[in-house]
């Protein structure tokens, strides 16, 4: 049972790391921290990211501020110990489980993240841990206000208890997306005008949820392919001759949708081949649309909301379907 754990922890793992790293926002930084303790300060740097979360490397900060911690691969989970208090943190998840006679859930306003075979923690999981937190905006300084007493009182948590952590940690994670096709497909990025055709239709399907039962269109969701939406002119295939028009480029999102629906073993409602063979998959896995007559559509015949995500990374569109638990 343990084992299997472990390999759902790491599974979740990598798609918690999807979804960080696709919103586009991940940056090692230097972060400046202030640290008072007692009658004394002093100030630390540490690697991390700022935005409107700031996290921070959990055992580099462990180092900074004498925390004690390990990696608890059963629970796939940090355990830190501080003034009498265990504090259990868990990559993907928004709450932070504390056992101080009893078990107690904490919800924080982030979720620990696993990058890099790294923890890193939302700044304010430290005020769980009893220490103070606040920001100098003037000086973009963090400020640590450490207690005399953080590392005194090792509780001994007992196996019920973490029994009863463990449970708690495997419910969370099955409401995390499940991620169940995907598929990508390369473009030159020389070619200007079909890139950013491309990137809009990419866009207009991000995030897009299918809800169960619902068939999914791709002409009424990315919509008419006209200028007036910033769709540019670019070669399409039209009776077997390459010609310019609006919204070349867009098929490729097409295309790239409908090997993700393939791999993930939904039904295809409608698909419509090209006119001629296409350079970024092999003949016969294509699907080309055109607005007002040639649609993509499936079906979502599972009992739980899908969603798409689709993201473009230099010359790379990726495209990967999720199962969602609510």
């Amino acid at each position: 049972m343990h084992r299997a754990f472990v390999l759902r922890v790491c599974i979740m793992a990598a798609i918690i790391s999807f979804f960080f790293f696709s919103k586009g926002v991940w940056a090692d930084q230097d972060i400046a921290l202030e640290i008072y303790q007692e009658s004394a300060s002093r100030s630390v740097t540490v690697s991390g990211i700022s935005g409107s979360v700031t996290y921070l490397p959990v055992r580099q900060v462990a180092e900074t501020i004498d925390l004690s911690l390990k990696w608890d691969r059963d629970l796939g989970s940090v355990i830190c110990h501080t003034y009498g208090q265990t504090t259990i943190i868990t990559p993907g998840i928004d709450k932070v489980y504390t056992v101080k006679e009893g078990v107690t859930v904490h919800s924080v306003p982030a979720q620990p993240m696993l990058v890099r075979e790294r923890v890193y923690i939302p700044i304010r999981i430290l005020e769980v841990l009893g220490v103070g937190v606040s920001y100098d905006a003037e000086k973009d300084m963090r400020i640590l206000y450490i207690p005399s007493n953080l590392n005194t009182g090792l509780v001994n948590v007992y196996s019920e208890e973490l029994n009863v952590i463990r449970d708690l940690i495997i419910k969370e994670r099955e409401k995390i997306p499940k991620k169940i096709g995907s598929f990508t497909t390369y473009f030159n990025i020389s070619e200007k005008s079909r890139t950013k055709n491309l990137k809009l239709a990419a866009q207009a399907i991000n995030n897009y949820q299918i809800k169960p039962g619902e068939i999914f269109s791709f002409n009424k969701t990315v919509g008419p392919r006209v200028p007036e939406k910033g769709y540019e002119k670019a070669i399409i295939f039209v009776n077997k001759k390459k010609v310019e028009d609006y919204g070349g480029g867009v098929c490729q999102v097409s295309t790239t949708l409908y090997n993700a629906v393939l791999d993930a073993g939904l039904p295809v409602l409608e698909r419509h081949p090209h006119s001629l063979p296409v350079p970024y998959v092999p003949l016969g896995k294509d699907a080309t649309v055109n607005y007002g007559t040639m649609d993509f559509k499936f079906k979502n015949d599972g009992e739980k909301n899908l969603l798409i995500k689709a993201t473009v990374e230099k010359n790379k569109l990726t495209v990967e379907l999720y199962s969602l638990s609510i």
